[in-house]
């Protein structure tokens, strides 16, 4: 674990900002653009899903290249976690709920019996999952998904997030300072007291503690929108629920937390603010509870149109390990990597591809390319797994010459496409 996050801010569009402390963070130049609120989730180092508005991107080199695959749902995403590297959720408005089976290269719908939002969902150790959101709603299933127990009992407030510390021990946290605790795997759940009535979200847990944002969870108006808002003014932390300790984020730098993720016993938090001055500021910080250390990482502040694409009082955090972190905020991802500088990658439109490859799903071991707009055999291929491992290469392809598959297992990668040097793209590719 790095004891200092640095990181280096600019942007795709409008160039770069003064930061401070800059080394190792970065923006990714893709434009998310559709809504303004998402969810993250790193399955690896360097393979990444953003989902927003009914669509789910994906990367499996770190966010140099995009795939955008469409969900045929029109609902704003709120979370997304993942079982394994097969099996994942997303939840959001009106009762949203898709499910993956094949590493996200397909999403289906399921039916639950509620059109309320839905804020949360998480997998536990033994693959059970739990989903909370408006009117103190729950929803659980024990086998895979296929079935669903609703729970309309345990409250009316909203419900922010849900966590389990492993297979019986779970955190419900919601709004007027609500922390729900089971010890017995959701079968009852115990209300614990920390004498406060603020909002509570951003739920992690690790093997000994607990942590959340104390703050307001509600809806800013921007451009006559309405979003999700989440302002946080207390960190709060426990290993046994009877005594807590706080930090107040805000009094030390300045802007509301709006996410925070743990590793090593270390709180990462995101703040974020949008003022009506059409201005915005952000920053990253981390917070030792054991040493009482907090350490700003980095500060900037943007005004104009430049809030546009960073219009945040919502954001999504995600840390595969000291090396790769990524923050959806608005309409960008922010990505910590393990060099101490930062390069722009080349993106693609991806809806409109002028590469294509078939049969996909492959079979009969053969994958063959074609393009209207390149010399195929101006290509270089790599293929890499679901973990961005790097399986296969390719060149020197001619245009419908079958590229073998032979001996590479069943199952989901992604074929990067490299144009000498001027830009690349991947592709997800299935096979059987």
């Amino acid at each position: 674990m790095k004891s200092k996050l640095l990181f280096v801010f600019s942007l795709f569009v409008i160039g770069s900002l003064s930061a401070q402390n800059s080394t190792d963070w970065g923006v990714l130049p893709y434009d998310f653009s559709l809504g303004s609120y998402g969810a993250v989730f790193a399955l690896s180092e360097n393979a990444v899903f953003v989902a927003k508005n009914g669509h789910v991107y994906s990367s499996v080199d770190g966010g140099q290249n995009w795939a955008d695959y469409t969900t045929n749902v029109q609902e704003n995403f709120y979370d997304i976690d993942f079982e394994d590297l097969n099996t994942g959720y997303i939840v959001g408005d009106n009762g949203t709920l898709i499910k993956t089976n094949n590493g996200g290269v397909t999403w289906f719908s399921i039916t639950l019996n509620t059109s309320l939002d839905l804020y949360s969902v998480t997998v536990t150790p033994n693959g059970n999952v739990w989903i909370v959101g408006e009117n103190g709603i729950t929803f659980s299933s024990s086998d895979n998904g296929v079935t669903w127990q609703e729970n309309t009992t345990l409250t009316t407030e909203v419900l922010n997030a849900v966590a389990f510390r492993n297979n019986t021990e779970g955190f419900i946290a919601g709004n007027n300072g609500l922390l729900l605790h089971t010890q017995d795997a959701g079968q009852t759940w115990q209300t614990i007291s920390i004498n406060s009535t603020e909002d509570l979200y951003s739920l992690e847990v690790d093997n000994n503690s607990i942590y959340f944002i104390s703050g307001e969870s509600g809806y800013f108006g921007q451009n006559f929108e309405f979003h999700v808002s989440r302002s946080g003014y207390l960190i709060y932390h426990s290993n046994d629920l009877l005594n807590w300790d706080t930090t107040d984020f805000t009094n030390n730098f300045g802007l509301p937390v709006s996410e925070i993720e743990v590793y090593n016993s270390q709180v990462y938090a995101f703040a974020s603010s949008f003022g009506l001055c059409d201005c915005c500021s952000f920053l990253v910080g981390t917070y030792d509870f054991s040493t009482n250390n907090m350490t700003s990482s980095y500060s900037d502040e943007l005004t104009g149109s430049d809030c546009d694409h960073i219009n945040m009082n919502y954001s999504d955090f995600h840390m595969f390990n000291e090396n790769a972190a990524y923050v959806l905020v608005g309409d960008r991802v922010l990505k910590m990597g393990e060099t101490g500088d930062f390069n722009y990658f080349s993106t693609e439109n991806f809806q409109n591809p002028v590469i294509n490859f078939y049969p996909n799903p492959v079979s009969q071991d053969k994958l063959y390319v074609s393009s209207e707009h390149v010399n195929t055999r101006d290509l270089a291929f790599d293929l890499y797994n679901i973990n961005g491992k790097l399986i296969k290469s390719f060149s020197n392809i001619t245009e419908n010459e079958p590229i073998s598959i032979e001996n590479v297992p069943k199952g989901v990668y992604f074929l990067k496409v490299k144009n000498h040097g001027s830009g690349s793209s991947t592709k997800k590719i299935l096979v059987d």
